[in-house]
């Protein structure tokens, strides 16, 4: 039996939404290399994968107080 695995391309408005952060604070820690890679989706519009925005959430130490 095969199982049908749904995609999800996130724009960046969803994905600072979704993390909190702002585009700037986005674009810097992609260049930094602390952020997931985006998807070229052509004319000059990136994307991310939901998948591994929820990773990279997951991954996050939580804070300790």
């Amino acid at each position: 039996m095969r199982r049908i695995m749904t995609v999800k391309i996130l724009c960046t408005r969803e994905v600072e939404a979704k993390t909190g952060l702002h585009r700037t604070t986005i674009y810097r820690r992609r260049k930094e290399g602390t952020f997931i890679t985006p998807v070229e989706l052509g004319h000059g519009r990136i994307g991310y994968y939901e998948h591994e925005l929820n990773d990279y959430l997951m991954s996050l130490k939580r804070a300790s107080y």
